[in-house]
Order: structure tokens, then sequence, then C-alpha cells
């Protein structure tokens, strides 16, 4: 089956992103008192990305460490190859960590130079 958005697991990203988000939402809100904080302090969201930067890396490391499948033609005899694709906005889900993890840094870069 083909998405648009993502391929084999591959939705692993936007479940991490989601995930991570909601528990700094429901975190900062409990802290402060009040969800206001998290609209108007872009920081929990960048430690929310950090926090699912890691996970996305080693996950989609060990998705592309997989063995990959060998298949007899049977007309031919050539050996074929198949290696299942996991990837989401057709980026490996490996090298959504490094990204989810510079946009994290980046949104708190952008807090810390906005004082």
């Amino acid at each position: 089956m083909v998405h648009l958005f993502w391929s084999g697991r591959g939705w692993i990203v936007p479940a991490f992103a989601f995930g991570s988000s909601l528990a700094g939402g429901l975190i900062t809100s409990c802290v402060t008192g009040s969800l206001a904080y998290w609209d108007s302090h872009p920081w929990p969201m960048g430690i929310a990305m950090l926090v699912c930067g890691p996970p996305c890396w080693f996950i989609g490391r060990r998705f592309r460490n997989q063995p990959p499948r060998r298949l007899i033609d049977a007309e031919t005899g050539e050996a074929v190859i198949l290696r299942p694709s996991h990837t989401c906005l057709f980026i490996p889900v490996m090298w959504w960590g490094p990204i989810l993890t510079a946009a994290g840094f980046f949104t708190l870069s952008l807090e810390m130079w906005k004082k």
C-alpha cells in the first residue's frame, strides 16, 4: 500500500512528534496552570523536538539495519534483493532525528536571542 506522506513505518515520525508535543503541552500547562504559556513561548516546543529527535534516529537506524529479503526470479534464476523503505515525506526515518534535533536547537536559540 502506498501512502502519500510515509512509506513503511514512516508514520512513527509524526507519531513521535505529536506525542512529544502533547506531553510538552500537558507538562507546561500543569506547571504553569494554563495552556497560554505554551502558546506564547516557543521553548517548550523546542524541548519537545529535542526529545523526539533521538528516538527517530535510533529506531530509523534499526529499520535500516534489518536484513533484506532475497528472492529468486523463477524464469531467469536471478536474485532480487528487497529492502523495505521507511520514510516520512520521502526522508528516511533515521534522518528525521537530526532534522528534529536541529529544529529544536533552532527554536531554543530563537527564544534566547529574543530576550
